[in-house]
């Protein structure tokens, strides 16, 4: 993901990680920031949180959001 996706484009990679989460994988969620964004990874974290809570029925945050070099991260495990 990038902190400035379209709203068509965050739907998309929601349907995806829906049919990835029904076939109980595991998916690892990455916001990529570049240039200036950088500065600004409070927007990457609340487009993370977002998503989190937009697929809060069929999956849920298995670790923390961690900060990479340039990224932020979490992992997503499908609800038993």
């Amino acid at each position: 993901l990038s902190p400035k996706i379209s709203e068509h484009d965050y739907q998309v990679r929601i349907n995806s990680c829906l049919k990835f989460l029904k076939k109980s994988y595991n998916v690892k969620l990455t916001v990529q920031f570049k240039g200036r964004e950088n500065a600004r990874t409070e927007i990457g974290r609340d487009l993370l949180i977002r998503f989190l809570e937009d697929i809060k029925e069929h999956g849920s945050a298995s670790s923390d959001i961690s900060k990479g070099n340039r990224s932020l991260f979490v992992m997503i495990s499908a609800n038993k």
